[in-house]
């Protein structure tokens, strides 16, 4: 095996060079695309936090409708393109952190194309938490309040340019368990991450499970037996659910949702008001009726 080094991709003030393994040039990886002529650099912002500067570039990168099947194998394919989303945070010209949120967003398709880069001097190595590797960081909260308002805006930005490509077909008053998305490819269907049932699981975790939580959400869509259904839909077969207990399983999810809602001001009684329109209560109208009646007696 024979390496040799003269110029490797490089940036503004740093000389390039090349990385050869057995004579192959090593390409580098660009996670912001930024040599694609449809990726948006956003206006970029620069902190001064306890007299050191923090510079952060937000980027939105193109619609996969955009990219030719070379860039988008450059941009990690279509599972990079969600993995990869997230903040990008280099000390000193060197990734230490990427593809994380640090939970002020959560991570989903229609963010999938918004990318942070966080550059941050060696001075402020104790506010961020370094390890003693230099391999991981956490955000000081004088530096969260700024990310969370850049991330508010950026994300917005993400979701518009898939919304552009792909719109959310559900355009009645329930709010679903599933979303039908129509894009200029085709549709697909997604799961729907603001149903109260998984925003009320996400409350109690950690960053860990919430990255757990969104490959087994990504899984369960990726896996979806399309063909199967579209076969037994056009069969004569009844369809058939087990409903054993069903009655106990939708009072026991009603308490539960219920007992988040118990935190915020007047959140069970909206909840309540509501949960008649709210998969999969408002597929069993006559259940949930007895059911928001016995918990409006409890409340």
């Amino acid at each position: 095996m024979q390496i040799s080094i003269s110029e490797l991709g490089g940036e503004q003030g740093l000389d390039k060079i090349e990385i050869r393994l057995n004579e192959n040039p090593v390409a580098a990886f660009d996670p912001f695309l930024s040599w694609h002529r449809a990726t948006q650099l956003l206006q970029e912002e620069l902190l001064t936090i306890h007299g050191n500067k923090v510079l952060i570039k937000p980027y939105i990168l193109p619609h996969i409708s955009k990219l030719s099947p070379d860039e988008l194998r450059r941009a990690g394919g279509e599972e990079g393109l969600r993995r990869y989303q997230g903040f990008y945070i280099y000390r000193n010209r060197r990734l230490i952190r990427w593809g994380t949120w640090f939970r002020l967003t959560r991570q989903e398709e229609l963010s999938k194309l918004a990318r942070v880069r966080v550059d941050i001097p060696n001075g402020l190595d104790p506010l961020w938490t370094l390890d003693i590797k230099k391999s991981t960081a956490h955000p000081p909260e004088e530096v969260r309040v700024n990310l969370r308002r850049i991330v508010n805006k950026i994300v917005g930005t993400s979701r518009r340019v898939y919304h552009f490509r792909g719109r959310t077909a559900n355009n009645d008053k329930f709010i679903h368990s599933w979303n039908r998305v129509e894009g200029r490819d085709g549709i697909c269907y997604i799961v729907n991450r603001e149903h109260p049932a998984i925003t009320t699981f996400k409350r109690g975790l950690n960053e860990g499970s919430h990255r757990l939580l969104e490959l087994v959400l990504d899984t369960i869509e990726r896996t979806y037996p399309v063909d199967a259904l579209y076969a037994d839909m056009a069969s004569d077969r009844p369809q058939h659910y087990d409903e054993e207990n069903l009655i106990d399983k939708l009072m026991e999810l009603a308490k539960q949702l219920l007992n988040v809602a118990n935190g915020i001001e007047g959140g069970q009684t909206r909840l309540l008001q509501s949960l008649s329109f709210i998969d999969p209560f408002c597929q069993y109208p006559e259940i949930t009726k007895s059911i928001i009646k016995e918990l409006s007696d409890v409340c």
